[in-house]
Order: C-alpha cells, then structure tokens, then sequence
C-alpha cells in the first residue's frame, strides 16, 4: 500500500471519529488531568512553535493527558499560528491528527474559532498589497487552502452552520443569509481564493498546488467521495478552469497582435518598437503560468486545452505579408535615398516663402486655377 493510500485509509477514520465528535461523542482523556500551569503553558509554548514529525506524538498527547479547558483562547491562537508554517506534505498529515485529537476532544467548543481564522484568511485584500507582501500572502493562502481541504475531508470542517454567524466575514454572511447552509465551507473559500485579480493569475499558483495535492479524490468515483459536497467542488473547478482557458486565448491572442504590430513598426522605421515588446514580454509571462495551469487542469475536469495554432498561422500569414508589402515597395529603388527624392515630395510652403505664393497666385487666372 502506497503512502497515499495510507493516509486517504487513515482520512477515513478521522472523518468518522471527528463526525462523531461534532455529534457530542468525545474522546475519553487518560485519567487524571495535568491541571498545573507549567504543563498547560509548555503546551501552548510547544504547539506555537510549530506542528511537524518530531513533536506531533507529544502534542497528541498533551491533548489526552493536559486539562487544556482554561486556555483554549490561548491554545486556538498558538495553533493558527502553528498552522500558518506548515507547508510540508508530512507536516500537513501531522496537523490533521493534531488538530482532530483537539476537535475530538472540545468539538463546538473550539473548531468554529479555528474555522472562523480560515474563513477571514481567505478574504481579498482591500487593497493592492506591495510585491513582497503579495507574494507572502500567496504562499500563506496556498498552505492553508490546502490544509482547510484537508480538515474537511476529514470532517473537522463542515459547513457554515458550525460557525457563529454574527462573526463570519462577507463573503460568508452572504452565503448564510441565503439559506445555502448544506454547502460546505470549503466551496465559499475556494471561491474567494479564485476570484482575486483573476487576469492576473494571482489565484494560479494556489489552485495548482490544490489540484495537485486533490485531483485523485476530487475527479476520482469513491464511496465517500461522490456525494453532493464533491459535486460542489467539481462545478465551482470546471468553472474556473474554463475562465483559466478563455484568459489563456485571450492573453495569446493579444500575443498575436501585438507581435505583429511590432514588425510592422520595426519594418516600416528599422528600430526596435521597446514598448510594444515590454508589453509582449508581459504577456507572455501571463500566457504561460495560464497556460502551464490548463495544461495540468483541462485533462483533469475533461475540458479542450486552450486553441491556440490557429493563432500562431495568423501570425506568420501576417507577418509574411506586411514583409510581402513592404518589400515590393522598395524593390523598385536603388536605396533608400532614391526613394525618398521620389516619394517623398515636399509641400510648396516648405519651399517657396509666403510672400512668392501669393505672388504666384496673384497672376494666375480663375479658369486656370479650376485645372
């Protein structure tokens, strides 16, 4: 059995342990409690430094074996922080059981806070954020999109029923005040993540990583795996996907012309159009992270790659004839030099002085000047 089918094995029984610790059947601690403020404040010291292989034995422990009632304030806000730093597979698969042996122990008590820090970290910035912080961010929404999918399918989250509704953000507040309560909570964060600055591809790399790490459950016809919730997830996918495809052909098609227009300025003058091709090269950068993304998604949701060659025909035939045009233009001069004496015909003003027109004119009859 491959590691994954271990773990996808080992989801399973967390979902029914933590379903039914959402239903009030928690788990029974290790007899007498450790009241002691030392035990408790080590705990929450332990938990807020981080959740990986070599402590997370001790932190399920502490769970069974720590009173813990008296700081759950404390302990929800060392785990959100704890939680922010996993990005490791095997980190991930550590805080799922912690996070489970603290469900199943407090359930209501404790996971709708937990919930409710996912939910806000998902929310669009108000404003655009510096490159740095952007880029933060993202890496951030990535690791705690993929651990929220991870609390889901393995029943520590459930819909937004679960959280208190005088403190859900917007995005939610909306969803619960139209009585789409059976949706669950991972379909509104997705959503959210999704629709952020999409021409940018800003959402890209977090969605990428997602699939990745879920398309095997996601497109795959499990026992547990089929029911509506998936149906959610897949329609909301599909649709981003066929926006990804759209933006795609568009951001080539933009590609297209714009290269274009540069040879024929290049053509027409001899130099270099610079702003048209810093503007190509940002393009091009966004056609290939939306690009590289449908090529890994469209096979997946079973929707047709980006059309892209009859574009690229386009433009050769384009450039092959501004090239044809202004080749034959030239053809019938020595140089350029010899061109511009005949073509390039100055107007009389830039010639003869004002005064001499007039002169001229002066002296032409009317029948004449009708030609």
């Amino acid at each position: 059995m491959s590691s994954n089918d271990e773990f996808e094995k080992r989801r399973n029984e967390l979902y029914e342990q933590n379903m039914k610790a959402w239903n009030g059947d928690l788990f029974e601690t290790d007899g007498n409690l450790d009241t002691s403020l030392k035990k408790n404040t080590a705990f929450i010291k332990k938990l807020r430094l981080g959740i990986t292989k070599e402590n997370e034995s001790q932190l399920v422990q502490g769970v069974r074996t720590i009173s813990l009632e008296k700081y759950l304030n404390e302990i929800s806000s060392a785990l959100c922080e704890a939680l922010c730093k996993v990005s490791k597979t095997t980190d991930i698969q550590c805080a799922v059981e912690v996070v489970s042996a603290l469900h199943q122990r407090f359930a209501h008590t404790f996971t709708p806070f937990v919930e409710l820090f996912f939910a806000y970290s998902m929310v669009q910035p108000s404003s655009k954020l510096l490159k740095k912080d952007e880029k933060d961010r993202q890496v951030k929404i990535k690791n705690l999109i993929r651990l929220a999918m991870e609390f889901f399918l393995c029943g520590i989250f459930r819909t937004i029923q679960d959280m208190p509704l005088t403190e859900l953000p917007l995005y939610l507040t909306r969803l619960k005040t139209s009585s789409k309560d059976d949706i669950p909570v991972i379909v509104p964060m997705l959503k959210e993540i999704m629709s952020y600055d999409f021409v940018s591809g800003m959402s890209l790399p977090g969605m990428l990583s997602f699939l990745k790490r879920f398309s095997s459950l996601i497109y795959v016809d499990g026992p547990r795996y089929s029911e509506n919730y998936m149906i959610f997830i897949r329609k909301l996918l599909k649709s981003y996907i066929k926006n990804a495809v759209s933006t795609t052909e568009t951001y080539h098609k933009s590609i297209v012309n714009k290269k274009v227009t540069a040879q024929v300025v290049s053509l027409k003058t001899g130099k270099i159009a610079a702003s048209i091709e810093g503007k190509i090269e940002e393009l091009q950068h966004l056609f290939e992270e939306f690009n590289s993304f449908c090529e890994f998604s469209c096979p997946l949701a079973d929707i047709s790659l980006p059309a892209l060659e009859s574009e690229i025909e386009r433009t050769e035939n384009s450039v092959v004839t501004v090239q044809h045009s202004v080749s034959k233009q030239n053809d019938i001069w020595e140089n350029e030099e010899a061109r511009r004496f005949y073509e390039d015909i100055p107007s009389l003003e830039s010639i003869v002085s004002t005064e001499v027109l007039e002169s001229i004119n002066a002296k032409i009859l009317p029948h004449e000047m009708k030609g």
